[in-house]
């Protein structure tokens, strides 16, 4: 059950972190977000990384707190 919490916690943060940089730039696609939110993480894993963010971004899409604009993503103010 911990494990599982830590995962939540986790994955809460990283929406966090990326709901963030949303209301820092106009408008931006998941690949825009990963080198921001993903600092530690060599490039070449950049590409799974931005389908990790795209599948933050659609929940908060669903959530009503984004909005999507022909493929790139900004924070419903």
């Amino acid at each position: 059950v911990a494990c599982l919490q830590q995962y939540i916690d986790h994955r809460n943060l990283r929406t966090q972190q990326i709901m963030k940089v949303l209301k820092t730039r106009p408008a931006a696609k998941p690949s825009d977000l990963v080198p921001v939110i993903y600092t530690e993480l060599p490039r070449s894993f950049y590409p799974i990384a931005a389908r990790q963010v795209l599948c933050h971004l659609q929940w908060l899409l669903a959530q009503g707190e984004v909005r999507l604009d022909s493929e790139r993503f900004s924070a419903v103010q």
